[in-house]
């Protein structure tokens, strides 16, 4: 089974895991020596990006890969686990249940919804 890789959630994940330490495009480019043009297209999704980039990227900002690869996983669960513990992390009870509610509701009209040509898996 063939999948194409969604390189612009990739990007996407780069940037977050870039910015959440504090690392403007200049620092990581100096650190990975890539220039801050291709960094640009890489967080844009604009470009495919080698495995030897994602794996440098990874290790200078101290992430796995499987966090970079996000949505292209089919074990990318835990990590959307934990995107949403951190969404609820600082909520008061009445927004964590009024928040809940809700994902009961998305949640039983995602399952009723018609099924498209997405599979399971597909976000």
């Amino acid at each position: 089974m063939k999948s194409e890789l969604n390189y612009e959630v990739i990007g996407q994940q780069i940037a977050k895991a870039r910015r959440e330490r504090h690392y403007t495009q200049e620092d990581l480019c100096y650190e990975c020596e890539c220039s801050k043009a291709h960094l640009s297209h890489i967080e844009r999704g604009k470009t495919k990006l080698s495995l030897t980039a994602l794996v440098t990227i990874a290790n200078v900002l101290n992430v796995g890969t499987d966090f970079l690869l996000y949505n292209n996983l089919k074990t990318s669960t835990q990590i959307i686990y934990g995107d949403v513990l951190e969404e609820f992390k600082d909520c008061t009870p009445y927004e964590m249940t009024a928040m809940l509610e809700q994902v009961k509701l998305t949640k039983k009209s995602l399952r009723n919804a018609p099924k498209t040509d997405k599979g399971e898996d597909d976000i």
